[in-house]
């Protein structure tokens, strides 16, 4: 579950396959797939009548021909709440991407690093975030700078509003 490929946008539903029209608002989500999370499209419809079990989702909508190559992703409020969502997972695979979601965050200064510390034996960052009172902990996976590339391209991918 380390290694996940996500597909990026496609701009069809991935219930009836019904393509997206330009501004069309439709829902991205990630659900539990073979290998870890996989991303879809669900159009509005589809989303009220067979609605699919997700992880985690969010509302986007289509961008216009024009608006295309410029890429857009999910704001950093949305973003916090799915670094929160992952909080309690168990799984190697989540908490490594989680981990690498908050380098994401502190890179944007979203977070900010304030200490490390061990506890029940597994090490752990503590991060302030930017304008809050709020401080979060991330359990340190200490996953390899290759693994950290790869999940990193899958949160851009995730993250990604738009098809390139």
């Amino acid at each position: 579950m380390a290694d996940w490929n996500i597909k990026k946008p496609e701009g069809i539903c991935s219930v009836c396959g019904k393509e997206f029209e330009p501004d069309e608002e439709f829902y991205a989500g990630l659900a539990e797939g073979e290998e870890g999370f996989e991303r879809i499209d669900t159009c509005s419809t589809c989303w009220q009548d067979k609605r699919p079990e997700t992880f985690y989702f969010w509302k986007t909508k289509m961008p216009r021909p024009e608006d295309k190559g410029k890429q857009k992703f999910l704001n950093d409020e949305t973003m916090l709440e799915f670094l929160d969502k992952l909080e309690k997972s168990e799984e190697q695979g989540k908490i490594n991407f989680r981990f690498v979601l908050m380098l994401v965050l502190v890179r944007k200064r979203i977070l900010r690093y304030k200490d490390t510390f061990t506890k029940d034996g597994k090490d752990y960052w503590r991060l302030k975030i930017t304008g809050q009172d709020r401080i979060v902990e991330v359990l340190d996976p200490h996953i390899g700078e290759d693994q950290i590339e790869r999940l990193s391209e899958n949160i851009g991918d995730i993250m990604l509003l738009e098809d390139e």
